[in-house]
């Protein structure tokens, strides 16, 4: 097995605790994609899940957006997908409508952004970074981002970017297609700007 699907499934902590448990137990099981949104992880499943995702480097594909992961599952989240986001095998990512909202979780996410090489799909969007500091912290991520030459999507919650200076600077870099020459879609929330040629 190498793709597993249970979003919007309701499972629960515990029901996650024992997915990932299972995985573990199974040492022949490496998930190359995994989609568990909507399904209440929350930081109980969210750290059982972190020690499977850090005992691989060939996960290509996660959706684990509306979880309501909180600061410590936040952290080891991020942490554990650092080996297949180096690797160059994460590829997807949707981590959006968690908790990423305190200086550790932030600068976890900030680590898997710089160092991850080969992102083409970030989704970011309703984290909870809306302190100003945060905010500045993930743009210098993505500006230093080992991905910049293969992002084509990129999502993140517009409500965060209420200063327009901030959002100017955004869109600047984002738009630079010398430093990000695949990136076809930036979504702000409700807001989609399509890049042109």
């Amino acid at each position: 097995m190498t793709v597993l699907s249970v979003t919007n499934c309701g499972l629960g902590p515990e029901a996650s605790e024992t997915i990932a448990n299972a995985l573990i137990a199974n040492e022949n099981t490496k998930l190359t994609k995994l989609m568990i949104s909507r399904s209440r992880v929350e930081n109980h499943g969210a750290l059982a899940l972190a020690t499977y995702f850090k005992s691989y480097d060939t996960l290509e594909w996660l959706e684990i957006f509306q979880n309501a992961i909180r600061e410590e599952g936040a952290i080891a989240l991020a942490e554990s997908l650092l080996p297949s986001a180096q690797s160059g095998n994460l590829k997807h990512l949707e981590i959006n409508d968690n908790f990423f909202h305190k200086d550790d979780s932030v600068g976890a996410l900030c680590t898997l952004i710089r160092t991850a090489t080969q992102f083409d799909h970030l989704n970011i969007d309703s984290s909870n970074l809306d302190a100003m500091p945060h905010m500045r912290m993930l743009l210098s991520a993505l500006g230093e981002s080992e991905s910049k030459p293969t992002l084509k999507h990129f999502s993140w919650n517009y409500d965060a970017c209420e200063e327009d200076k901030l959002v100017k600077e955004l869109l600047t870099l984002l738009g630079d297609s010398d430093q990000f020459p695949s990136l076809v879609q930036i979504e702000l929330r409700e807001t989609i700007a399509e890049k042109r040629n």
